[in-house]
């Protein structure tokens, strides 16, 4: 029964901070590629309504790759349309090799995650933004790319 007890903290406080971690965040989804293959043409596009203008947001965006990505880039066009269809268009060179040859990100075996923060964008218009992503890569597929997504994430009072 002790046992039984210590898990079940353990459980609880393990719970407490997942959640706490994440009360910043207002947004978050990710798009999955079969078999690790980001195809030019399966462009990722993210939908989310934003409310309250009060604060500031920072917009995250969250790669997982895996190791064996060959490059020490990982290029992208980001194209952020606001609510009233104004688009801005944001060319991404996100680092994944560092230049001691190591990988970038949080790694759990041979996968990696990488949260690339999207240069300042003002989120100032109440309404629905859409995000949508493509990478420009040579090559017609990103290999091993497993999942690109987006967190909108709440800064400071404006």
């Amino acid at each position: 029964m002790n046992n039984l007890k210590k898990i079940f903290l353990f459980i609880i406080a393990a719970l407490i901070l997942v959640f706490s971690c994440n009360n910043n965040r207002v947004f978050h989804e990710v798009k999955k590629f079969d078999d690790l293959k980001w195809h030019k043409k399966d462009k990722a596009v993210f939908n989310f309504t934003l409310e309250d203008t009060t604060v500031n947001y920072e917009l995250i965006l969250n790669i997982r790759y895996i190791q064996g990505y060959p490059y020490k880039f990982l290029h992208l066009n980001i194209d952020i349309t606001n609510p009233t269809g104004k688009t801005l268009v944001h060319e991404a060179k996100v680092q994944i090799i560092s230049d001691e040859k190591k990988y970038i990100g949080d790694g759990a075996g041979s996968y990696w995650d990488l949260d690339y923060p999207v240069p300042e964008y003002d989120f100032h218009q109440k309404g629905i933004y859409i995000i949508s992503i493509e990478h420009t890569m040579d090559n017609d597929i990103a290999y091993p790319v497993n999942e690109i997504g987006i967190s909108i994430i709440k800064k400071e009072k404006k």
